[in-house]
């Protein structure tokens, strides 16, 4: 087989979402690369949930109407996306995949798209990560507790699993939950770990939105309706917004010795 160097492979470029104000907070290599390939692979969120970044990025410009858009959904066993993908390799052309949230392949389908090019192109293509700060990175540095070494449990309740194993013996676990599930993940909290009265669950909510103030500790000597108002508090959007806010949270499950500044009796 023949092997080219990575000068003669062509870049297939695997952008991270930004968080805050999307194309305001992208880099400035990542919006000139989005605005200049011919395809981009994005995640296909459907009618129901469109995809926010996508839309922003289309009515900001930095994604220009002659521009390719390929969908991708997560665990699509056809492979519609593999056609062109195919083409663009054939053709020298070098293209990208754009996250709707976090990293290319940790929160998002493109993990499908990257095996098949190191399966059937990786002598063809160089993947070349482009990255941008996700929400799971701001709340590592705005919690307060030490992630030298983490492990990450996914999406809850969709895609996730707990590692009571490593928690308990002080690796803090990070943790995407839905706004209208964190009744119920802090209530697994107290069933898994309601014993150990040092575990604490650090809640960040909004950091895309910049809102990096809202977050709040729970303890798990903490009463359930003391638990729960605090949870209708986190919920609710800015001072003087109408309805309620179901957002998106990143949660620290960790021990109090783990936290700056809290510390076990």
């Amino acid at each position: 087989m023949t092997t080219r160097t990575p000068a003669e492979r062509i870049p297939v470029y695997l952008l991270a979402a930004p968080i805050g104000d999307y194309a305001g907070d992208m880099s400035l290599a990542a919006s000139q690369l989005v605005g200049q390939v011919a395809m981009l692979i994005v995640e296909d969120t459907g009618v129901q949930n469109p995809n926010d970044l996508l839309d922003r990025l289309k009515r900001t410009g930095v994604i220009k109407p002659h521009q390719h858009l390929v969908g991708i959904r997560a665990n699509d066993g056809d492979r519609p996306w593999r056609e062109p993908v195919d083409r663009m390799v054939a053709e020298g052309r070098p293209f990208a995949l754009l996250a709707d949230k976090g990293l290319c392949c940790f929160l998002d389908p493109g993990l499908d798209v990257v095996q098949y090019l190191l399966e059937h192109h990786a002598d063809r293509v160089e993947l070349v990560p482009i990255g941008a700060s996700s929400a799971l990175d701001a709340a590592l540095m705005v919690s307060g507790v030490d992630c030298s070494r983490f492990s990450f449990l996914g999406h809850f309740p969709e895609t996730f699993a707990w590692a009571d194993a490593s928690i308990r013996d002080g690796t803090p676990a990070i943790a995407y939950v839905r706004g209208d599930s964190l009744g119920e993940f802090w209530g697994q909290v107290r069933q898994r770990f309601g014993a150990d009265r040092r575990m604490r669950m650090t809640v960040l909510r909004n950091l895309r939105a910049r809102l990096r103030r809202a977050w709040a500790r729970f303890e798990l000597d903490d009463p359930d309706p003391g638990i729960d108002a605090r949870i209708d508090a986190l919920m609710q959007g800015p001072e003087g917004a109408e309805g309620t806010y179901l957002h998106d949270f990143v949660v620290v499950v960790h021990r109090a010795w783990n936290a700056a500044g809290s510390h076990a009796d």
